[in-house]
């Protein structure tokens, strides 16, 4: 090969490797005004999910944040729901008092920890329920059908029920109910995430998250776990990314969206900016997925300092193909695909014991 075609061939490279990273973190973001050429928009973090980001715990590696109402108005986005996580509680209590996330939230933000997967997940929920009237509507259930529902306080936890049926909830307001809808003991989950220091006090991880505009039906953010870092490293011609902040919200019938790639210096940036535009047409055509080359065609991209932004309006066809590759890069099953039953949050859990269930014998206090 000629030097001049090993360069472009090199060119070529990277783009696909800028594009591949892209499309690994699989997230998109609602376009923001005023986004001109090399020029990066803010982000705005709204006050509910402000509260929420106290309370979650700050050595995650990645938030995500649903606004039910905006992403069940989106057909594109709706299927983002099924990572709603299952009810914390009892079916009877989430069904008769609000705690179903699925359908009485409005808001949930979860946090992602302990690398690449849902190995560690905490999802604090917001919705047309409060501490007090899940309580009164708890007691209320417990007299109509008479079977006693104890409602007991563990430290800072709620417990709701008794024996094989107790569910474990931390309120840290009146109005955000905290839940660990994976882990093996989830009692022990919450009482330690208690004492854990917040999101916001993690400047690097708010450095991400304070890049997006959480008012939007969906959005993500978060340096890359060291694993998806070595694994990009190993493409070639790949960036050196460090992380990504993202978002998602509806534009008429289809999503408009802005993925956002921190590198490792403006320098980095720049170059890959101009890269993916030099070889946008030979990036298209080495997709394999028809719907990966229209995206490309479509993507227009900006950079200042050591961040880009890759704009686009997607159809719902091409916007479902970044919530599959947002799937593959965090371990999270697929919408719609759900095996074992649960989903990353407890999504498509056959009904049964609650997330935040415990087998353990509770103390009923006066």
């Amino acid at each position: 090969m000629r030097t001049g075609d090993r360069r472009r061939a090199a060119r070529v490279q990277a783009a696909v490797a800028l594009a591949t990273a892209a499309a690994a973190t699989g997230a998109c973001a609602v376009a923001w005004p005023a986004c001109g050429k090399d020029d990066l928009p803010e982000g705005e973090i709204t006050g509910e999910v402000a509260t929420m980001l106290e309370h979650l715990p700050g050595d995650a590696w990645a938030v995500i944040g649903i606004r039910a109402a905006r992403a069940r108005a989106v057909p594109a986005l709706a299927r983002l729901l099924e990572w709603m996580p299952a009810p914390p509680v009892d079916r009877a209590i989430a069904e008769n008092c609000g705690l179903d996330p699925r359908r009485g939230a409005d808001l949930a933000v979860a946090t992602l920890g302990g690398g690449p997967g849902a190995e560690r997940v905490f999802v604090a929920i917001r919705g047309s329920f409060t501490r007090d009237s899940v309580a009164t509507c708890v007691n209320e259930l417990s007299d109509r059908t008479g079977e006693a529902i104890p409602i007991t306080q563990e430290g800072s936890l709620t417990v709701y029920g008794a024996r094989h049926k107790r569910s474990h909830i931390y309120w840290p307001t009146r109005e955000v109910a905290i839940a660990a809808p994976l882990a093996d003991d989830a009692p022990a989950a919450l009482a330690a995430l208690v004492e854990q220091a917040g999101v916001r006090t993690d400047a690097r991880l708010m450095s991400y998250v304070g890049r997006v505009r959480t008012g939007a039906a969906f959005w993500m953010a978060g340096p890359l776990p060291a694993a998806v870092q070595k694994q990009l490293a190993r493409l070639p011609g790949a960036p050196a990314l460090q992380g990504f902040f993202a978002s998602a919200d509806g534009e008429g019938s289809g999503v408009r969206v802005i993925l956002g790639l921190r590198l490792a210096g403006a320098k980095q940036a720049e170059a890959a900016a101009v890269t993916f535009r030099d070889e946008r047409a030979e990036l298209a055509a080495s997709a394999a997925d028809p719907r990966a080359a229209a995206i490309v065609e479509k993507v227009e991209v900006t950079q200042g300092g050591s961040d880009i932004a890759l704009t686009a309006s997607l159809t719902p066809e091409e916007a479902a193909l970044l919530i599959d590759r947002l799937a593959g890069m965090t371990g999270l099953p697929a919408p719609g695909a759900r095996p074992g039953g649960a989903g990353a949050a407890g999504a498509g859990a056959a009904p049964g014991p609650a997330a935040g269930s415990s087998d353990a014998g509770a103390k009923r206090q006066p």
